[in-house]
């Protein structure tokens, strides 16, 4: 019995973690695929405009968002096994910690080996699934950017919470909606209608 329930606790993390990534990444493909855009439509940025600190044209952009959903998806769907190695590397005795001020404040720094070889098998299997790569592939573990295991583990938690009502609030919206003409007026008006769902 706590084996099927541990199977369940899987697929229910899979379901809010894993799936909004799923789901985001079929809205990226539906709504922005790359190649010529609307205007509208487009995901170019351009340094030193809303917050930009680079410039992208679109179809850099696109890249750079299907390759950051997919990196999530692959983190999430084997976050299990994260946490596991995580766990090892954090209660290591060959792997000592020093507490240091990261700029984030006093954390304790602690280089996560398992969780490294870990996560550039997932970044090798994405990398290879995309065939190109935007930006930089570094991942950081141990150093003044994610200074531990735990810290790592803690940063991809925020995925699915950030994620999730997004993707809960783009599925209600047609029925939201339909449920009110006032709400359904300025979806339209404001955005072109609801988006289909991918």
């Amino acid at each position: 019995r706590t084996c099927v329930y541990s199977l369940g606790d899987h697929s229910e993390y899979l379901r809010t973690a894993r799936d909004p990534c799923d789901v985001m990444i079929a809205y990226l493909e539906e709504y922005f695929r790359a190649g010529p855009t609307e205007e509208e439509a487009s995901l170019a940025i351009a340094a030193g405009r809303e917050g930009a600190r680079l410039s992208h044209d679109h179809d850099r952009q696109y890249l750079f968002c299907m390759q950051s959903l997919q990196l999530w998806r692959e983190v999430n769907h084997e976050m299990y096994k994260l946490w596991y190695l995580a766990e090892q590397d954090l209660f290591d005795e060959r792997l000592p910690y020093q507490l240091r001020n990261t700029g984030q404040g006093l954390n304790r720094v602690q280089s996560a080996p398992r969780v490294s070889n870990a996560m550039h098998s997932i970044l090798a299997r994405v990398k290879a699934r995309l065939g190109t790569w935007v930006g930089s592939s570094m991942v950081h573990l141990g150093d003044h950017n994610v200074p531990n295991a735990l810290t790592f583990i803690d940063k991809y938690a925020q995925v699915p919470r950030i994620l999730l009502p997004v993707t809960t609030c783009l599925r209600l919206l047609d029925g939201v909606a339909a449920a009110s003409p006032a709400a359904a007026a300025y979806v339209e008006s404001a955005h072109g209608g609801a988006p289909r769902a991918p």
